[in-house]
């Protein structure tokens, strides 16, 4: 008996987090979908939110873009920038084309009796959030009543209809539990779990429903293609590895590139507004994540491939509006008013990780296209920081007498460790396709 394709559906953070369509991971499910070795599913209504949320991010930098081309030719540079409309044209026309050359047409709303969806929203049944309230006890008001994830867990119960399916989605504050996180995988939020109960005892689906949090994941758990990852963890280490890190370090000196987790050396109370790679160096390690065949039978060979590089980079960082700690602990970088206002700058060398893609062709041995995400400081370096911070943070406490001493510690018992202070503020740098934004609500 032949084993049935994978089948999988698509939330709007799935779309955002791979680069609105561009990703690595997202191309390689786009030609299995072609090939028809899995089953695709994208709901109409995600397009149009990943296309509203797009738009959306391009308005909160519209200022910088309305300024990029003056500030260009004040360089001796032109650089004519299109209307952010336009933009938006665009990447709705290429997300959509990509979707179709893979076969997919984006699904309408499956039909919802309007009582029922009623009712599920006034109970504040997930998807939609808990009610919130102020410092009185009173509920706020204009609360999100969550109409577009009630519609899209609706697309994910009649998906299940029709047999098992993998639903990607990042948003594990309304589909999922939080702290159930782990390795691309959660659980699903037991209201749901409820849901396809009820669907297994109606008969209406066997409720077969898994939870990912991105189109990696899903690659890698399903369409994993260990032929090719073997051919081309041998073309790595025939020099595709040291012709890869050379092109990314290029890329990075010329273009920069943002970062998307950056903690600064010493604590900061105000907000990194933006960080930026400048220089990206070795030693490197460089760990492949996929590969999949890219050409046809009777074409010669060309691998899709996503790597993982780390290696020390000098990142640029910007404080802007810094609090009273922060004047006082970075005075001689505070340019502007330093009575309240102005901005710290600095530039700091830190390792670094960047997921880069493209194709690598055996015959000339070249890389083609290859794309890089934005950085983020390795996961080790960012925790030691945050640690540091704490320490500091607490110490500060200390001598304003807001913390116990550390002989009150030692005399009242304890194991001495600084609590965390929930101060430092964890710095998303911008810009729309970023990995910052697939773990922001989108609703």
């Amino acid at each position: 008996m032949a084993v049935a394709a994978p089948r999988v559906l698509l939330d709007t953070t799935a779309i955002i987090e791979s680069g609105f369509g561009r990703s690595g991971a997202f191309a390689h499910l786009l030609r299995d979908a072609a090939d028809q070795r899995v089953e695709v599913i994208v709901p109409e209504l995600v397009v149009r939110e990943a296309v509203f949320v797009y738009r959306r991010t391009l308005f909160n930098y519209r200022e910088a873009l309305e300024d990029l081309p003056s500030l260009a030719r004040a360089a001796g540079h032109e650089w004519d920038l299109p209307q952010r409309s336009e933009v938006v044209q665009r990447l709705e026309a290429a997300l959509r084309q990509r979707l179709t050359d893979a076969g997919i047409t984006p699904a309408p709303a499956p039909a919802i009796e309007g009582d029922a969806l009623v009712r599920r929203v006034l109970g504040r049944r997930k998807p939609t959030k808990q009610l919130a309230v102020g410092q009185d006890g009173r509920e706020l008001k204009d609360q999100t009543e969550g109409f577009r994830d009630q519609l899209v867990w609706e697309h994910v119960r009649a998906a299940a209809e029709h047999g098992p399916v993998v639903f990607v989605s990042d948003n594990t504050s309304d589909f999922g539990v939080r702290k159930s996180r782990k390795d691309g995988r959660a659980e699903l939020h037991p209201d749901l779990v409820e849901d396809l109960e009820d669907d297994r005892k109606s008969k209406r689906s066997t409720g077969e429903v898994e939870l990912l949090l991105d189109v990696e994941t899903f690659v890698r758990d399903y369409l994993h293609d260990e032929d090719a990852t073997q051919d081309m963890e041998r073309l790595l280490e025939a020099g595709a590895r040291d012709a890869a890190a050379d092109q990314l370090r290029l890329l990075v000196s010329r273009d920069g590139l943002g970062v998307d987790v950056f903690v600064p050396p010493v604590a900061v109370q105000g907000d990194v507004e933006e960080a930026t790679l400048l220089d990206f160096f070795g030693p490197f390690d460089i760990e492949l994540v996929d590969a999949y065949l890219e050409s046809a039978e009777d074409e010669p060979r060309e691998y899709g491939v996503t790597l993982r590089v780390r290696g020390g980079g000098t990142v640029d960082w910007l404080v802007t509006a810094p609090a009273s700690w922060d004047l006082d602990v970075y005075a001689g970088l505070v340019e502007g008013d330093v009575g309240g206002g102005g901005f710290i700058q600095d530039v700091d060398t830190s390792p670094v990780e960047i997921t880069a893609y493209g194709r690598y062709r055996p015959r000339g041995e070249s890389w083609e296209e290859l794309e890089a995400e934005p950085a983020e400081q390795t996961e080790d370096e960012a925790e030691a920081r945050r640690r540091k911070h704490d320490q500091t943070w607490f110490e500060m406490e200390q001598e304003l007498g807001l913390a116990p001493s550390d002989e009150e510690i030692d005399r009242y018992g304890g194991d001495g460790r600084p609590p965390r202070s929930g101060t430092f503020r964890q710095t998303r740098s911008p810009g729309p396709g970023r990995r910052a934004e697939r773990r922001k609500r989108l609703r």
